[in-house]
């Protein structure tokens, strides 16, 4: 670069009077003003001498420069200029819709923390907006940059980083619980309820708790089914669903109550952890009790059109019979979603014989992954079986949301083993 400045701006030589702003030769000049730029030619705007340009050191520079010249456009399209981003705009990309965009912004991020420490503005900021990532609603699909920011938020909170106003905000919305309870009860029917748990708690070391202690109809304690469960990271759901005696007719409210425990420490160890948050949970849905059951209440779909649609939805993947399980069978189900809802009866037919062995009801759309039923046998082992599913008014009533079903029966006929045991001898 120096010896292209060179080059082209070589020191001024000789005596003959210039122009500063535009060069112009003043020899012999009489005016006041430069007659090329209409310059006042003070004694501040006169400079003596001549440049001549020096075509040799023009033409090293050049050589010497042009390897930069060519490499630039690969450096600048190789660099990372997200890094020179102010952190306010990267902290906005966080919230952005596309994924790969607030994904980007949260490893900008991050880098950022490990390297500098945010400002108080920046780091509140974030917290902001990491809180409202935690309040978001489940979604059904995979978020990273969820379980990203509410493990910014557990680390924020061991630190102290957090004020108690964020703090309480962070506890409020480590899970999201939802009850629903089927809205309409025909007489002398069981009330079914579902209660959904969506974490939001961080990952290691933090883990949940929940124990569901009691059921209430019109805050009267019941008979229900009760229990606990455990869940640790983004993205854990909890599902438990059971049924209440069913009081008289009219309208109710079911109420369930739980404790809510969260811990840092081994997951499920409770000796071991410490406990950083705890407080009840309470949950409330109303129904109503029929006097008498209405011919719609129920609805059974006769379209023997959709059996080769349903069939076609259902895909078993494996029967199984190993020396680990001797006596008894196991068959692994996936079901695609369903044109249609159906509540089934799952049954095993061996020499002629029906075993029925629990059942599923799935929604229109619905999927079901990997679900496994059992069922015994005596003797030796037969080298195929049957699976009957058969639609099951029964099961669909148990539900909080099922109101029609599709009638009808599909039979899988022949299904081999993959066994490790003996069959009958052909």
């Amino acid at each position: 670069m120096l010896l292209l400045k060179r080059g082209l701006w070589p020191p001024r030589r000789g005596d003959a009077p210039h122009c500063r702003e535009c060069d112009y030769n003043l020899t012999g000049l009489t005016s006041e003003n430069c007659p090329e730029c209409g310059q006042l030619l003070t004694a501040n705007h006169i400079v003596t001498g001549q440049r001549r340009k020096r075509i040799g050191l023009i033409i090293v520079g050049t050589l010497c420069i042009l390897p930069i010249l060519l490499a630039a456009p690969r450096f600048l399209t190789k660099a990372n200029w997200y890094r020179l981003k102010p952190t306010a705009w990267v902290i906005d990309d966080l919230q952005s819709t596309t994924q790969a965009t607030a994904r980007g912004a949260w490893f900008e991020l991050d880098r950022r923390t490990k390297t500098t420490q945010l400002s108080p503005e920046h780091h509140n900021k974030l917290v902001t907006v990491c809180l409202e990532e935690q309040s978001r609603p489940e979604r059904g699909t995979v978020n990273f940059v969820l379980s990203d920011c509410v493990d910014f938020l557990g680390d924020a909170h061991l630190r102290q980083r957090l004020s108690q106003e964020q703090t309480d905000t962070f506890f409020e919305q480590i899970i999201q619980t939802k009850l629903q309870v089927r809205h309409e009860i025909a007489p002398g029917e069981k009330v079914p309820y579902q209660l959904t748990a969506h974490g939001r708690n961080p990952g290691v070391p933090w883990w949940t708790r929940i124990d569901d202690r009691r059921i209430l109809v019109d805050g009267m304690e019941v008979q229900g089914d009760v229990g606990s469960s455990t869940f640790s990271g983004t993205g854990g759901t909890i599902s438990r669903s059971g049924s209440v005696a069913c009081p008289g007719p009219g309208r109710h409210n079911l109420t369930t109550v739980a404790t809510l425990y969260v811990y840092t420490g081994p997951n499920s160890d409770t000796p071991a952890s410490t406990l950083r948050h705890q407080r009840e949970i309470r949950r409330h849905a109303d129904f109503t009790v029929l006097e008498t059951e209405p011919d719609d209440y129920f609805k059974l779909v006769d379209n023997p059109q959709l059996a080769e649609q349903i069939h076609d939805c259902i895909d078993i993947r494996k029967l199984n019979a190993s020396q680990s399980m001797a006596g008894h069978i196991s068959v692994d189900m996936s079901i695609a979603p369903l044109p249609t809802n159906v509540a089934f009866d799952v049954i095993f037919r061996m020499d002629g014989r029906e075993t029925a062995e629990g059942g599923f009801t799935r929604r229109q759309g619905e999927p079901l992954q990997n679900t496994f039923y059992h069922v015994q046998y005596n003797g030796v082992l037969p080298k195929t079986l049957d699976l009957i599913l058969r639609s099951s008014e029964k099961r669909a009533r148990e539900t909080v949301d099922v109101f029609e079903i599709w009638n009808g029966e599909l039979i899988f006929e022949n299904i081999p083993f993959e066994s490790d045991l003996n069959h009958d001898a052909e």
